[in-house]
């Protein structure tokens, strides 16, 4: 009787071990190269790149093991999170400088109205000297007239026209091009005095929307 019940616990232990050792075990899945999913107590090597989860013994997904990332994928991650931060320090300067400014120009002006006197006088100044520019050119048109007539009278007369009548006409074109230069410049001067202080204004009244 004692051999016999020796002999069926001894059987019920070689049942139960394995079923408890392979209760105890984890229990994995994971999909081959042609999306065939796999599960296992181990993920064979091969796979182990690939990304697998581990199950428990309900078949829940415990936990999950990413697939391992590429040269490539980490490359890009890198390049994005540089391309990150150079933006960041970008917006960080801009609102450095755009600070300085509001500090400026709260500084300078109590009212938008200060804004506007300043403005016209800087405009009325650059049109002034665009008229001056402008009386010099009619005065120097008059003279390169007279200086073209007199070279043409020589040339009826048969004469050749000095060196000193070619210097002087090439001298007078050369000022009259030169305040022609300076016209369009000040006007491009004025378009922007004109745009700068329209965004100091909108800025003004942004700070102190009172004044």
């Amino acid at each position: 009787m004692n051999r016999l019940l020796g002999i069926t616990t001894t059987a019920l232990l070689l049942v139960l071990v394995p079923l408890q050792v392979a209760s105890a075990a984890k229990l994995y899945r994971w999909v081959d190269e042609s999306g065939q999913v796999h599960y296992g107590y181990t993920v064979p090597p091969a796979y182990v790149k690939q990304g697998s989860d581990e199950l428990s013994n309900r078949g829940r997904t415990v936990s999950s093991t990413p697939r391992a990332k590429t040269q490539e994928e980490i490359a890009e991650e890198k390049r994005i999170a540089a391309e990150k931060k150079r933006l960041a320090a970008k917006e960080a300067e801009r609102k450095h400088k755009q600070d300085i400014y509001d500090s400026i120009l709260v500084r300078t002006y109590g009212s938008a109205k200060e804004i506007e006197m300043v403005r016209d006088r800087n405009l009325e100044a650059i049109d002034a000297s665009i008229i001056t520019s402008e009386g010099r050119i009619e005065k120097l048109s008059g003279d390169l007239g007279n200086r073209k007539k007199e070279a043409a009278t020589q040339e009826r007369r048969g004469k050749a026209i000095s060196a000193t009548m070619r210097d002087g006409i090439a001298m007078v074109q050369s000022q009259i091009a030169e305040n022609r230069a300076f016209i369009e410049n000040k006007r491009v001067e004025r378009a922007q005095l004109v745009e700068k202080y329209a965004k100091a204004m909108e800025r003004f009244l942004q700070l102190r929307p009172t004044r």
